[in-house]
């Protein structure tokens, strides 16, 4: 890792996203794509946050799609799939969600749509400088 070979500081992408959800003032929650995922993003964000527990953090929900799925699958059931995985962070309290997995750039626009229906969503888009 980067991290162990110099002295300078250095900022991931998941760093990046926590941080830049920390800095938004709302609770934050991960959808990402499997659900092997769930434990090491988890975990992440304990390690990131110094913490096992933040009232910050929604957690993770996994959408159970693969990778090709993600690809080459039906629209509509990735969709519907994406939307109650988005559904259930904004239930959970989450006002922003981090896309958990770079092979989900066609996800953003999914959840992005979804999430402009809860009000805590709109809320914190307007707080933030989110880049999509």
């Amino acid at each position: 890792m980067l991290q162990e070979r110099t002295s300078k500081p250095v900022l991931g992408i998941f760093q990046a996203a926590i941080t830049h959800s920390l800095l938004s003032g709302k609770k934050f929650g991960i959808v990402t794509t499997g659900q092997a995922w769930v434990t090491t993003l988890t975990a992440g964000v304990s390690s990131f946050l110094g913490a096992n527990a933040s009232d910050r953090f929604a957690g993770v929900i996994a959408t159970n799609i693969g990778v090709l799925e993600l690809k080459e699958g039906n629209p509509e059931s990735i969709k519907k799939r994406v939307e109650d995985c988005s559904g259930e962070i904004a239930r959970r309290g989450a006002g922003g969600i981090i896309i958990g997995c770079a092979g989900k750039n066609r996800m953003t626009n999914m959840t992005c749509t979804f999430s402009d229906n809860h009000q805590g969503w709109r809320e914190w888009k307007k707080t933030s400088n989110e880049v999509q």
